[in-house]
C-alpha cells in the first residue's frame, strides 16, 4: 500500500490583547457601524463600508474595500458558521477579485483576561504559503487599527 504525504496547508494565527472588555471587542467585529470604523480603512490607502451584515448561524456578510491608489473594488464575503457572543464567533472568507482564493475559514476566539480581552485569530483554507502571509501583513494593519478605536 502507497501512501501520499500531502504538504501542510498553511495556517494563521495571530494574537493580541486589547484593553477592553470582551464583549465590546466581539461587537466591534458583529456591528455594521463600528466595523466599518476600525476595519474598513485600516490598510494605507484603504477606504471602505459594511454593504450587509447579518451575525448569526447562516447569516452573511458583504464588505466593500477601495484601494484608493489603484481604484480597484475588492469584495470580502462570508457566512457565519458559530456566533457565540462574547466568546467565539467563526465565519467563511471569501475574497474578490481573486476567487482562486476559494473559501477560507476565520476563527475568532475572545479570551476574558480581567480589564484585557485577548483575540486568537485563526485563519485556514489558504491556497498558498504567499496567500497566507499576504492576509497576515493584512490583519495586522486590521488588528492595530481596531486596538485604536477600543482605546478611544
Amino acid at each position: 500500500m502507497t501512501t501520499s504525504s500531502a504538504a501542510p496547508q498553511p495556517v494563521l494565527e495571530l494574537k493580541r490583547r486589547f484593553r477592553a472588555p470582551r464583549e465590546r471587542v466581539f461587537d466591534a467585529w458583529v456591528k455594521p457601524d463600528l466595523m466599518t470604523e476600525w476595519f474598513c480603512s485600516a490598510i494605507p490607502n484603504r477606504s471602505g463600508h459594511i454593504t450587509s451584515m447579518n451575525a448569526r448561524p447562516g447569516g452573511r456578510y458583504l464588505i466593500e474595500v477601495y484601494d484608493c491608489s489603484t481604484g480597484t473594488k475588492y469584495m470580502l464575503r462570508g457566512e457565519y458558521c458559530e456566533v457565540k457572543r462574547p466568546e467565539r464567533l467563526v465565519f467563511s472568507w471569501e475574497f474578490e477579485p481573486d476567487p482562486e482564493f476559494g473559501k477560507m475559514t476565520i476563527t475568532l476566539d475572545f479570551i476574558d483576561r480581567g480589564t484585557e480581552t485577548e483575540l486568537l485569530l485563526t485563519q485556514v483554507n489558504f491556497p498558498s504559503v504567499a496567500s497566507r502571509d499576504g492576509h497576515g501583513q493584512g490583519w495586522v494593519f486590521c488588528l492595530d487599527a481596531l486596538g485604536r478605536f477600543l482605546d478611544r
